[in-house]
């Protein structure tokens, strides 16, 4: 409810601009989380040579499933998805931090911790439900 409020007295504070900022700052530390925890399992597929669901590549033999040709193309796949969302995440950290120093010098310092913290929420629940869909992704 304080987030709320907060959300109501910075749009009559401040111009509508500034409380668009603060959203799409929100949105963009989602993507970078999920991008962050999406990385992080690619690269313990890849560690521990494990295939998540979604590179899962139906053959019509089954037997050439175990060739060496078939690993090495699901190894390749999988190094490119992790380099894709490692670039990804670069990105949206840029993003974000730039769009939180834009903030710093439109808000004040006491209106900065409400966003801060509600960004933190977000970063840990959005690392939750990534954790919990890798895991289904396993299983």
């Amino acid at each position: 409810a304080s987030s709320r409020n907060f959300y109501v007295n910075l749009r009559q504070k401040y111009d509508e601009v500034v409380s668009r900022s603060v959203r799409k700052l929100e949105k963009l530390v989602e993507r970078h989380q999920k991008s962050i925890c999406d990385a992080e399992f690619i690269r313990l597929c890849l560690i521990y040579n494990l295939v998540p669901t979604f590179i899962g590549i139906k053959l019509w033999k089954k037997k050439l499933t175990s060739q060496q040709q078939h690993i090495t193309y699901q190894k390749q796949l999988l190094k490119f998805e992790y380099n894709n969302r490692h670039n990804d995440s670069l990105q949206f950290q840029k993003d974000s931090l730039k769009l939180l120093n834009e903030l710093k010098g439109q808000l004040a310092a006491t209106e900065l911790e409400i966003p801060q913290q509600q960004l933190l929420h977000i970063a840990l629940k959005t690392k939750q439900n990534c954790l919990q869909i890798h895991n289904k992704k396993l299983e």
